[in-house]
């Protein structure tokens, strides 16, 4: 990956606070506890996850590779953190707080990567060694653009109800 491209990336982390203000802005409370479908999450529930994944995914494999060598990296099991915490019942307001303090965390943490760190890696224990330029693609495009777009999904599909 060339810095062109992890520059992409890290311009979708860093607009991502913005983006998902105005996904939200404007929905009903109702709209925002509607699942499109069982088992499938509410934006209130897409929004917790977010979070849980900011501080205990992203933040703290960041922090785990640049700290040490090849460290075990453990999954985070959404669904289990949605019953375990019990999403539905949280404070929406709160936890986009939460959310976006973490947010600056990871973004104070990835400003100080030097070129050369962007290669450091650690075991994933279901996806195997990723790089932290890895990491930080995923976070990008299978977290904050598929979260995103999940939301926006379900804004559409409920007006066509």
């Amino acid at each position: 990956m060339d810095q062109a491209e992890r520059d992409r990336y890290l311009g979708t982390i860093r607009s991502t606070p913005d983006r998902l203000k105005a996904a939200l802005a404007g929905v009903p409370r109702k709209l925002l506890t509607w699942r499109p479908a069982p088992g499938k999450w509410s934006i209130h529930e897409i929004v917790c996850h977010m979070r849980d994944a900011e501080r205990e995914g992203y933040l703290y494999r960041y922090g785990r590779i640049l700290a040490e060598d090849n460290p075990t990296l453990p999954d985070v099991d959404g669904d289990k953190l949605a019953l375990e915490r019990q999403y539905t019942r949280l404070n929406l307001r709160e936890v986009l707080r939460d959310w976006r303090a973490a947010r600056k965390e990871v973004l104070a943490v990835l400003k100080k990567v030097k070129t050369e760190q962007w290669q450091r890696i650690g075991t994933h224990e279901h996806l195997g060694p990723m790089s932290l330029e890895t990491i930080l693609q995923r976070q990008a495009l299978g977290n904050d653009e598929a979260h995103l777009g999940q939301i926006e999904n379900i804004k559409k599909r409920r007006e066509t109800l």
